[in-house]
């Protein structure tokens, strides 16, 4: 950088500062933009799959039962059985069950402990749907 003599006085270092302030601006961006893909990060690969299977599962769920209900049959899970015959109030707690599952994924990172508990809440959910439509071709 050349400095620059306007009447007498000398700038030597204005364009130096700005080009500093830039290159430090560049540098927390891309802190920033490392820390945002660190906390992604356990957005990829099979967790994505596990937690998309999850939210499958719960939907899977939420109809079948609402199918068996339909039918005659009942809730056998004694914490939903007061609020399983609104559509909209099961709704409303599965999609909470699911934004906490999610930002717990989010918080906790990919390890192999998280992707066990996911495989197992799978399982479960898995069980569970297979469960109802068993109880939906038995009526």
């Amino acid at each position: 950088m050349a400095a620059v003599e306007v009447s007498g006085v000398r700038d030597v270092g204005t364009v130096d500062l700005v080009d500093a302030v830039d290159a430090v601006d560049a540098s927390a961006a891309a802190r920033r933009s490392g820390r945002v893909a660190r906390a992604l990060a356990p957005w990829t690969g099979r967790f994505v799959h596990l937690f998309a299977l999850l939210v499958g599962l719960n939907l899977a769920d939420l109809v079948t039962t609402r199918l068996v209900l339909d039918r005659g049959g009942t809730e056998a899970n004694p914490v939903l059985e007061p609020i399983i015959h609104s559509m909209a109030h099961a709704s409303v707690l599965k999609a909470l069950c699911l934004a906490i599952v999610g930002l717990l994924l989010v918080r906790t990172g990919r390890t192999v402990r998280v992707a066990a508990v996911l495989l197992a809440v799978n399982a479960w959910y898995t069980f569970v749907v297979l469960w109802n439509l068993r109880v939906l071709l038995a009526m």
